[in-house]
């Protein structure tokens, strides 16, 4: 059988990382899933956002 490389599926939280990064509205399902592992993805949103403009300035 030749070498196929298979999918993996993306990490969440890298997902969101760089939907926030990039200025881009996070997917609702990655949010979701995030969610549901007790991550508050609003107060994480606004840490990193907060530590961008920090380093910013």
């Amino acid at each position: 059988m030749p070498n196929m490389h298979s999918l993996k599926p993306a990490n969440p939280l890298r997902v969101f990382t760089a939907a926030v990064l990039n200025g881009v509205p996070v997917p609702e399902t990655v949010r979701a899933v995030l969610e549901a592992n007790g991550v508050n993805t609003y107060e994480l949103e606004a840490r990193m956002l907060h530590q961008l403009t920090a380093r910013a300035a």
